[in-house]
């Protein structure tokens, strides 16, 4: 399977953090961030986008369907 990393920090992104990315840009992101990265940019804790990442995949959101990694 192909890997991904992180465009800031150069992590290997987790299949969840690559489908929020998606989720986030309407299925458009040209960048990809780790939960950590995104936790900074958005000054917030990483554990409130983790929340946010189980919400999503408990509601049925469609990225989250998919194998990227």
């Amino acid at each position: 399977m192909k890997q991904l990393a992180c465009a800031a920090c150069g992590a290997p992104m987790t299949n969840d953090e690559i489908a929020f990315c998606l989720h986030l840009h309407g299925g458009t992101a040209a960048r990809f961030l780790c939960v950590g990265c995104m936790a900074t940019d958005f000054e917030c804790p990483p554990e409130h986008l983790k929340k946010k990442i189980g919400l999503l995949k408990n509601s049925g959101c469609r990225y989250f369907d998919e194998t990227y990694v």
